[in-house]
């Protein structure tokens, strides 16, 4: 009977290891560029992997309800002599002062996601500038930050969402013999919409997982767990990792000793040594940061609305404001353990508006379309690579000008051993647009870029490795 399994199973590799195959060679033998070779082998490389069997259905977990609340509040002062100072720089600072408090909401049910968050801070300097022979100079920053995102399900999970986000900032500075300078700026951020379909979080769906391999490999008695005990223990590791104990310490005893009861009360810590489970876990729970990941469909329309002004006492005030229509479909696929694949596009229809500008030019519409996907593939829980291709396009009725950007990247970092990381990153993009002059490029923080240099071809590349000698 195994030595039939084993002959499907070489079967079912076997020919996806030739579609590879003429995937790669075709592509190969039609180009003769060497970054197509290497981006189609890529591509084929992926499809391979997409092979793997799946052991567990994601989309049938179901994140818990969790509720968490912060206040911080923190000051600092620092005092340095004048004489001390003088022997820094030209702008030598005598006294700072820094304060703030920030608190944060989090609930999150079947029934709704509220994320509340709010910052006030505060900013206070003194210092002598050796330029001007100034003195007392002073220099104040407060700001304030109010942000509440909602989203409300029904049980069918059709939700509405809004979005409210408040910026402000004010800076004054007062130099010796002169007149202040003053400065307020605020952000606007508003939007709300309508739409079906959730992404779940999945991440600690997916540590457990690993956590459980980990355990059989060290423990072969050890039996695999079951689609339902699994969610349950991503579940308790959730619930768990929730806790308000401001000790770490006690926090890690408590996350380790809750995991520890979840596999007493399932009747799975017989067939474990109680050392390993405590050192898997603090493994992966606390010393390991775990990729994030989601499962699920979600469809949406959306009105968003985006003001910025700014008074100052040095420049003429200024004003912009942003309307956008915006539909959004989003699909990410948690395949397995080892795959992940994410699929994005919007398109959006824009009115942008700058009150005190007189160019009609700045004062443009238009559609902008963006979309993306990503196939990413994790070896283990510390290494993933990552290929994204994706293209955004923006066209503006007033001036009939256009803009294209088809870029694809590519993103591999592996941990070879606790001592010893290498990471590399490669992205390819060209831009393609209608004149040289005046252009917009819009996204989701800024409408519009202007430029005069954009019809050109990008690769930005980066690559790192370290290594701990000792």
């Amino acid at each position: 009977m195994f030595v039939k399994e084993a002959n499907v199973i070489k079967k079912y590799f076997s020919r996806c290891i030739k579609k590879n195959y003429y995937l790669t060679y075709f592509c190969t033998t039609n180009y003769s560029n060497v970054m197509k070779k290497i981006l189609f082998s890529t591509l084929g490389m992926f499809f391979t992997l997409s092979c793997i069997a799946q052991s567990y259905d994601y989309s049938k977990y179901l994140f818990p309800d969790v509720k968490y609340k912060t206040l911080i509040v923190g000051a600092d002062a620092n005092y340095i002599n004048p004489e001390q100072a003088r022997q820094f720089n030209s702008s030598r600072t005598i006294f700072n002062n820094s304060d703030n408090i920030s608190f944060s909401n989090f609930n999150f049910s079947r029934k709704k996601n509220v994320y509340d968050y709010a910052s006030l801070a505060f900013r206070f300097n003194t210092y002598e500038n050796s330029k001007n022979e100034s003195k007392n100079n002073i220099y104040v920053n407060p700001s304030l930050q109010l942000t509440r995102n909602a989203t409300y399900y029904n049980s069918k999970n059709q939700y509405i969402s809004y979005l409210v986000d408040l910026d402000n900032y004010y800076y004054a500075e007062k130099i010796y013999d002169q007149a202040s300078t003053k400065s307020l700026s605020t952000y606007l951020k508003t939007s709300i919409g309508i739409g079906k379909g959730r992404l779940e979080n999945v991440s600690v769906l997916v540590n457990a997982q690993n956590l459980m391999k980990d355990l059989q490999e060290e423990n072969p008695a050890f039996q695999s767990l079951t689609e339902n005990e699994l969610f349950s223990l991503a579940n308790k590791i959730s619930q768990s990792s929730y806790r308000r104990i401001f000790d770490q310490r006690k926090y890690s005893k408590a996350l380790i000793k809750s995991i520890h009861e979840w596999f007493e009360e399932n009747g799975k810590s017989n067939t474990l040594e109680q050392i390993s489970l405590s050192t898997t876990i603090m493994d992966y729970l606390l010393l390991t940061p775990y990729f994030y990941r989601t499962n699920g469909k979600v469809k949406e329309i959306s009105l968003e609305n985006f003001a910025y002004h700014n008074n100052s006492s040095l420049y003429t005030d200024y004003t912009t404001t942003q309307h956008a229509i915006r539909v959004k479909y989003q699909n990410n696929k948690a395949i397995n353990l080892k795959r992940q694949n994410n699929f994005s596009t919007e398109l959006k229809y824009i009115f942008n508006k700058d009150w005190d500008n007189s160019d009609v030019k700045r004062n443009l519409s238009g559609p902008y379309l963006i979309s993306n996907y990503t196939w990413a593939y994790y070896p283990d829980s510390r290494n993933y690579m990552s290929l994204s291709p994706s293209i955004q396009y923006s066209y503006a009725t007033q001036n009939k000008n256009h803009f294209i950007r088809p870029a694809v990247s590519f993103d591999y970092n592996r941990l070879f051993q606790f001592r010893t990381s290498f990471n590399i990153g490669l992205e390819l993009y060209q831009n393609f647009k209608s004149d040289t002059q005046d252009e917009i490029l819009r996204n989701s923080n800024l409408y519009y870029l202007a430029g005069t240099n954009l019809k050109k071809t990008y690769v930005n590349f980066n690559i790192g490795f370290r290594h701990n000698i000792f």
